[in-house]
């Protein structure tokens, strides 16, 4: 499965003490907690999944299954709201 950021219709900033994302087609937005924004930013530089999750084990001292289902309900949260697509390979 891939991650796809359609980068015209999604924009992303950090405002104060959260990092949200804006669908500019609907307006819609959705913010991150820290965790969230790491595996944001390895989507949006297109890195490989293990690598995000290492990432997350990493900044955050976690067990890597936890960071794995950190990373699955995110990416499941973004696709629901239409901020990312999960396109088959």
């Amino acid at each position: 499965m891939k991650i796809v950021i359609d980068k015209d219709r999604i924009t992303w900033r950090r405002l104060k003490d959260e990092f949200v994302l804006m669908h500019l087609d609907s307006g819609s937005y959705y913010s991150l907690n820290e965790t969230g924004r790491i595996i944001w930013q390895g989507l949006v530089d297109d890195r490989p999944y293990s690598a995000i999750v290492a990432d997350v084990v990493e900044e955050f001292e976690v067990e890597e299954k936890t960071a794995e289902v950190d990373f699955e309900k995110l990416v499941n949260d973004l696709a629901g709201q239409g901020l990312v697509d999960l396109v088959e390979e």
